[in-house]
Parts: structure tokens; sequence; C-alpha cells
């Protein structure tokens, strides 16, 4: 008897962390590689991606830190003027456009997150030209990396 509910005991720990193992898979996916190309130098950023109208309302409102290497970068279907905030912002970030020809085209460093309580208060970031693209890293990242207007982005093949 105590050898079957060992040997059942054992049995579910396997099922839950083959459980877990699939959700950390998942995490994992929704995460793709960029790179930028700057020069020779070439910065790979694990970032989220902000497809559908809710991911990019909501962005990266709440989050407390974002480590060096990590970014979220917001996709528009049709090349804009697109404006960004930091509206619900707990930390400062580098605001980076990039056009359709996958080069960046404005770069916003050390932008503060807005304090404001009144939405209209809250400054705009916009796009000096159309941009697809807008990439969110940590605060200074793209000076600390060497990243540049003018530079080119590439996308990872797993970028759907």
């Amino acid at each position: 008897m105590k050898q079957i509910t060992r040997t059942w005991i054992m049995a579910l720990l396997l099922i839950l962390i083959v459980l877990l193992l699939i959700q950390r898979i998942r995490m994992l996916d929704d995460r793709k590689i960029l790179t930028v190309y700057s020069g020779e130098n070439e910065v790979k950023i694990l970032v989220e991606l902000a497809q559908t109208e809710e991911e990019r309302a909501m962005g990266l409102m709440g989050r407390e830190n974002l480590k060096a290497g990590r970014g979220m970068l917001f996709y528009y279907p049709v090349a804009s003027r697109m404006s960004m905030w930091m509206k619900n912002m707990l930390i400062p970030l580098d605001i980076v456009f990039i056009n359709a020809h996958h080069q960046i085209i404005q770069i916003e460093e050390n932008v503060p997150p807005c304090k404001a309580a009144d939405d209209t208060d809250c400054p705009r970031y916009t796009a000096k030209e159309p941009a697809i693209f807008v990439l969110e890293v940590p605060a200074n990242f793209s000076n600390q990396q060497g990243i540049n207007i003018g530079d080119s982005v590439f996308l990872s093949p797993s970028f759907k």
C-alpha cells in the first residue's frame, strides 16, 4: 500500500513539474529577440510584443523595473507619427521610434514617468516621421549600448 501511494505521489510531482515547464516555455515564447546593428556594434534585446490595442494601452505600466537587455516592442500595422506617454509608469525609459525600413528614426532618452493627476498634463513623445515600431528599453540603455539614429533593426524569425 505504501509503495502504491508513493508511486502516485511521484507521478503527480512529475506531472506538476511538466506543467510548470510548459507554462515557462509559453512565457518565453511571448518574448522575441530584436537586434540593433550600430556600425560594428550588435545589440540584442529580449522584447515582449505589444501588438493589440489592449497590449499597447497597457505597455509597461506598473512595472517596478526593467532589466538591461530587455524591453517592449510596440507594433502598429500602419506607419504614422505616433505618440507615446509615460502615464502610470514607475520607471524612466528610452523610447525608440523605428520606421517601416527597420531603421531607428528617433530616440527619446531617459524619459521620466508622468506623475500628473490629470492625463492632459502628461507630455507626449511624438515621432517626427512615420514609424511602425516603438521600442521601450531601460533609461540610458540606448546611450550605454551605442544605439543611434539611423541604426538598423533586425527582428528574429520568431516574430510573426
